[in-house]
């Protein structure tokens, strides 16, 4: 331990006798040498800017964390929107296609109504019976089927709007993406 001691001490002082060569030869050349104390003090202060820096540093990827993390909950409550607006033209799809076939089976009751009518009309006019009833009957169906065709043009119409909103919420999921994918490249 002694000869530690010893080992230190001689080092010091050859330290201190270089550093006063130095000093009188910054001094020579007219130069100021600056102290350890100097030294250290610029250390220091070099340290807590760079320690500044780095806790701005931190603030700024908390705060593009805090934007990726936004941009997730947006982005899922768009896909749930999407899914949901899918759902919704989904069931106004079948339900457009049942009523397409219902005006088809309309349609082929009405025809087979006017045959009928056709046959009656002609056994009535044959027979010299009056045909205002069946004229009646047939005025309806054809009502009935201006009603459903008007209905089924409805729907189309609302499918139709029901798209443009699929389609916007679509353009709008992939620019989330994109953004994330921007986001997550930082």
């Amino acid at each position: 331990m002694e000869g530690l001691g010893v080992e230190a001490a001689r080092q010091l002082a050859a330290a201190t006798t270089q550093l006063r060569f130095l000093e009188a030869e910054h001094a020579a050349r007219g130069e100021k040498v600056k102290s350890l104390e100097e030294l250290v003090k610029e250390k220091k202060t070099r340290l807590a800017l760079l320690r500044r820096q780095r806790e701005q540093h931190l603030k700024q990827h908390e705060s593009l964390m805090h934007g990726v993390t936004t941009l997730n909950e947006r982005n899922a409550r768009l896909i749930v929107d999407i899914k949901t607006k899918q759902e919704a033209v989904t069931n106004t799809v079948a339900h457009l296609d049942d009523m397409a076939q219902m005006h088809q089976r309309l349609a082929i009751e009405l025809d087979q109504s006017a045959m009928n009518i056709q046959m009656t009309s002609a056994k009535l006019e044959a027979s010299g019976i009056e045909r205002s009833h069946e004229e009646t009957r047939l005025r309806s169906l054809r009502d009935q089927r201006s009603t459903a065709e008007k209905t089924i043009h409805d729907r189309s119409m609302e499918l139709s709007r029901l798209r443009v909103h699929s389609d916007k919420a679509m353009r709008e999921s992939l620019y989330v993406e994109r953004v994330l994918e921007e986001c997550s490249s930082l």
